[in-house]
C-alpha cells in the first residue's frame, strides 16, 4: 500500500531532519527488549511460550536506524566529507560502549564470554554472545549502508522517489533470494540475513517525503494497535492455536514481516501529534530512546542475575528493569554523551576543512 502511494504521487517534497517521536519509537523497541527479556529470563514457566519474542524490538531498531541513517545521507550528501563524517559518527557511537560492555561481562558473567578468545571474537565481530550479537549485525550493515545510499540517492535525485524505491526493493528481493531467513541461526553475528530488515528501513526513508502528509493523517492509534496486535499473534503462545507444528524458535527469523509491520507503525507514528504521538514524544519515552543503547547493552546483566538470586518474581523483573534503565541512564550521562560531543567537534572540524581550503 505505501509504495502504491509514492508510485502514485511520484513527487519529491521536502525532507526533514527531524521526527518528534524517533526517540520515543527507540524506546519503545528498548522496553520491548527489555520486557520480554526479563519476563522470559526470570519467570522459568514464560520461557516455553516467548523464544525469539525479544528480538521484535531489535528489528523495530533495525528498521528505526536504517530509516533514520539513509534519510542523513540524503540530506548530507554522499561527498568524501559526509563519508568522513559518517563513519566518525557511527564508529564513536557504537564501539566504545561496546567495547566497555565486553570487558564488563568477561569479569562479571552472565555472558558465554569467558575467555580472552571470547573477548576478541565478540570485539572483532565474528561472533555473538547472548544479545551483543546485533551489535556485530549494525556495525557491518552501517559499512554497508553507505554503497547501498550512493546509488539510491542517485537514483531518487535523476529519477524520482518511484525509480528510487524499485531500485532498494530489487536489492532487498535480491538479498531475500541469495540469502532466505529460513537459514538464518540463532544470533548470528553475520549482516547478509538481515538485510531485508535494514532495506525496509532504507525504503521508508526514500518514500516518506511523498507520503508524510497521508501519513500524518492517519488513525495512528488504530493502525499501531493492529500491528501491535499482529505482533503478539505471531507469539509462540498464539502462534500454536494455528500452527501448532511450527519448528521451535519459528518466531526468531521472521524478521522480514515483523521488520515489514514495525515499517508501517514507524511512518504513522514519525510525526503523529494525536494521543499515540504524545505517548512515544513523552520525556520517559524519549528518555529510554536516548539511553536505549546502553540499556539494552547492559540490561542482561541485571536480567540474568535477578533470575539467579529471585526466580518467578514480579518483583525482581521491576527490579531488573529499574536497574537497567538506570545503568543506561548513567552511561548515557558519563560516557556516551561525553564521547557523542566530542564526536561534534570533531565533525564540524572534519565538513569545515575541505571548505577552508
Amino acid at each position: 500500500m505505501i509504495v502504491s502511494i509514492i508510485m502514485e504521487s511520484g513527487q519529491m517534497t521536502e525532507r526533514s531532519a527531524y521526527f518528534r517521536n524517533a526517540d520515543g519509537i527507540r524506546g519503545l523497541a528498548c522496553l520491548v527488549v527489555l520486557l520480554v527479556h526479563s519476563v522470559n529470563g526470570i519467570f522459568i514457566g514464560a520461557r516455553p511460550y516467548l523464544p525469539g519474542t525479544g528480538k521484535v524490538g531489535v528489528w523495530l531498531f533495525f528498521v528505526l536506524s536504517a530509516f533514520l541513517l539513509t534519510n542523513h545521507l540524503f540530506l548530507r550528501g554522499t561527498t568524501m566529507r559526509s563519508l568522513a563524517d559518517y563513519v566518525l559518527a557511527r564508529c564513536l557511537r557504537i564501539v566504545p560502549l561496546f567495547v566497555i560492555a565486553v570487558v564488563f561481562y568477561f569479569f562479571f558473567g552472565t555472558t558465554t564470554i569467558t575467555t580472552w578468545a571470547d573477548v576478541t571474537n565478540a570485539l572483532t565481530l565474528t561472533k555473538g554472545y547472548a544479545h551483543l550479537w546485533t551489535v556485530p549485525v549494525e556495525l557491518k550493515f552501517y559499512v554497508l549502508l553507505f554503497p547501498l545510499a550512493v546509488p539510491t540517492i542517485a537514483i531518487y535525485n535523476r529519477f524520482g522517489p518511484m525509480w528510487s524505491a524499485t531500485f532498494v526493493l530489487a536489492c532487498g528481493v535480491v538479498s531475500s533470494v541469495l540469502f532466505p531467513f529460513t537459514g538464518t541461526t540463532e544470533n548470528s553475528p553475520e549482516l547478509r540475513w538481515y538485510i531485508p530488515c535494514f532495506l525496509i528501513g532504507m525504503l521508508c526513508a526514500v518514500i516518506y517525503p511523498s507520503i508524510k502528509a497521508r501519513a500524518v493523517r492517519m488513525p495512528s492509534v488504530a493502525i499501531s494497535v493492529l500491528v501491535i496486535a499482529a505482533i503478539v499473534a505471531m507469539t509462540d503462545y498464539f502462534r500454536a492455536m494455528y500452527y501448532p507444528d511450527a519448528p521451535h524458535y519459528w518466531l526468531g527469523n521472521k524478521f522480514v514481516p515483523l521488520g515489514a509491520l514495525w515499517a508501517v507503525f514507524m511512518l504513522v507514528n514519525l510525526d503523529d501529534t494525536g494521543p499515540m504521538g504524545r505517548l512515544l514524544a513523552s520525556r520517559a519515552m524519549t528518555n529510554v530512546g536516548r539511553w536505549s543503547y546502553p540499556i539494552y547493552l547492559f540490561h542482561w546483566y541485571f536480567v540474568t542475575r535477578a533470575a539467579e538470586l529471585r526466580p518467578n518474581s514480579l518483583v525482581s523483573v521491576l527490579v531488573a528493569i529499574i536497574l537497567a534503565i538506570t545503568i543506561g541512564a548513567v552511561a548515557h550521562r558519563y560516557v556516551e554523551r561525553p564521547i557523542m560531543s566530542a564526536r561534534g567537534m570533531l565533525g564540524r572540524s572534519i565538513l569545515r576543512r575541505p571548505a577552508a581550503a
